[in-house]
């Protein structure tokens, strides 16, 4: 076992050395370095289908406090397969701001039909990189057939990175004092 070089690098050798690193449990669910989308996604998700009308639509999404609808189409083997999501945003910019009546417009009209979604296994690096380069904040899990199996936010993600973050606070500190 090799050691460290100065007291300034003590705590942090102690720690990767000694301490126990994994999340409190009062940390956030999935926060673990292999936590993948199936782990964090909300598996309750709010969908719609295609031919409801934006302003039910939007109403869907203020009486469940979301800020998007996955949409989907059932299937007769009684999968939910994903077809597109529509988010706030769609509406506002592509009703409200283009002075649409949202009683005649469909979700079909202003969905992306071209969902970007996650696999179960995708990792955090891997889900954060999706994220960022195809800008979205929100990403449907799916299995292997297109089902719809959850969703996984930028929070989710976020409140993952933060407990680890905490948790490898709170073993430098505890080594800290141990050395202290």
């Amino acid at each position: 076992m090799s050691t460290p070089e100065s007291r300034a690098t003590c705590a942090a050798f102690y720690a990767a050395q000694h301490c126990d690193t994994r999340p409190l449990a009062t940390a956030a669910r999935g926060a673990a370095a292999g936590a993948t989308a199936m782990d964090l996604c909300t598996r309750s998700v709010v969908t719609c289908d295609a031919g409801m009308q934006v302003g039910e639509a939007a109403r869907l999404m203020r009486s469940h406090h979301v800020g998007a609808l996955v949409v989907v189409e059932n299937h007769p083997a009684g999968l939910r397969l994903v077809t597109g999501i529509v988010t706030d945003r769609d509406i506002a910019t592509g009703i409200v701001a283009a002075d649409r009546d949202s009683r005649a417009a469909r979700v079909a009209d202003i969905m992306s039909g071209d969902v970007i979604t996650a696999r179960g296994a995708d990792g955090v690096p891997n889900l954060l990189a999706v994220m960022h380069r195809e800008r979205v904040r929100r990403l449907p899990v799916t299995g292997p057939e297109g089902e719809l199996i959850g969703i996984v936010t930028i929070d989710d993600l976020l409140g993952a990175l933060a407990a680890q973050v905490q948790a490898l606070a709170q073993a430098v500190g505890a080594a800290q004092r141990r050395i202290g």
